[in-house]
């Protein structure tokens, strides 16, 4: 299966305008000096990643990223979005396994009066837990909270697009963050919700 085709230059481009555009200069006392620096460029996303650096990462974490998302890094290698709740989409150096930073969470999720993985079904409201030691934090967590994207690659379409988060403590959406839909001059980002 040939694998698909994202126009994230002419989206992130769109949606890069977009935040500037919201953004009000009183407010940028509240923002890093590299965000700041970015708006005034007029561009709040980096350079491409490389094919190079894309494989160090896959090779580092033991897996192939899913095309949309592998797409999104040789757009730019991560992604600033002031006024946010999750203020940027990380670089290939920064992505890493949701454990490794996030172990304290995971922990109290699993043993907060979980019933045993093995019993939670697909249709409860916490069957995502079961997937946290697996998820792929891709994006920095709000400054005041635990809002951030996560990838699951233990539940992979054919396509090869992995299940996608937007999680929260109080609030887990499943999404497809990274599919891109297009038609004509117009583009979305296909979202479901579970």
């Amino acid at each position: 299966m040939d694998e698909p085709k994202y126009e994230w230059d002419w989206w992130l481009k769109q949606w890069n305008q977009a935040l500037i555009e919201r953004l009000d200069p009183d407010e940028y006392q509240y923002y890093e000096p590299t965000v700041i620096q970015a708006v005034h460029s007029n561009w709040l996303g980096n350079l491409g990643a490389t094919q190079e650096q894309i494989l160090s990462l896959e090779q580092r974490l033991k897996i192939h990223l899913p095309p949309s998302y592998r797409q999104f890094l040789i757009a730019s290698n991560g992604f600033q979005q002031p006024g946010m709740l999750v203020p940027r989409l990380y670089r290939v150096e920064d992505v890493e396994w949701f454990r490794v930073r996030n172990q304290g969470t995971i922990d109290a999720w699993l043993n907060y009066g979980m019933p045993p993985v093995e019993e939670v079904k697909e249709a409860d409201p916490d069957y995502f837990v079961q997937f946290f030691p697996f998820m792929l934090e891709i994006s920095a967590k709000e400054a005041s909270g635990s809002t951030r994207y996560l990838l699951n690659p233990k539940r992979v379409r054919e396509d090869g697009e992995w299940e996608a988060y937007y999680y929260a403590n109080v609030r887990l959406e499943t999404t497809l963050l990274f599919e891109l839909r297009t038609t004509g001059t117009s583009a979305v980002v296909q979202v479901r919700h579970d």
